[in-house]
């Protein structure tokens, strides 16, 4: 019998408070820990669970951050709110970060430095769609800090 063993990341709560809504640190502060997930740990995916009544942050999960629906979860919450379950595959989410990496110093190494400049915005601007806040949603109980970006 062959077993194969994989670590997988996640994320259990993710909250910013109103006053710093819409500056990007929920991104920043996932995409940092997808990466130490992945570099630290070696894990494979990451998954969370978000309500499905909070369109902000399923927003900022599959839009920004490209984690997709691995299934509903049906009376996840307490008072019986369904969950989304998702998952982010981080081999692929870090061999994209690696090759826009490469990219960005071929470009620097190759054309100008406004030139390589601009094609990096573009390509971030294309991994960053931007996120709306909504401050009168409530989304979980550990305090990270979040990353919505507003013009990225």
């Amino acid at each position: 019998m062959l077993l194969f063993l994989f670590i997988k990341g996640h994320i259990t709560s993710l909250a910013v408070l109103r006053t710093h809504r819409r500056k990007g640190i929920a991104t920043l502060l996932m995409e940092r820990s997808q990466e130490e997930m992945a570099r630290i740990f070696g894990a494979k995916f990451v998954s969370l669970h978000v309500r499905k009544s909070n369109r902000v942050a399923f927003h900022l999960y599959s839009d920004t951050l490209r984690y997709a629906i691995h299934e509903v979860e049906k009376g996840y919450y307490a008072d019986g709110e369904d969950a989304y379950d998702m998952h982010l595959d981080l081999t692929e989410y870090m061999n994209n970060k690696k090759k826009l990496q490469q990219e960005a110093m071929d470009l620097l190494s190759s054309s100008s430095a406004a030139e390589g400049v601009n094609h990096i915005t573009t390509s971030l601007q294309q991994l960053h769609v931007g996120m709306d806040t909504d401050p009168s949603s409530s989304s979980s109980q550990v305090i990270i800090s979040e990353k919505s970006t507003e013009a990225s």
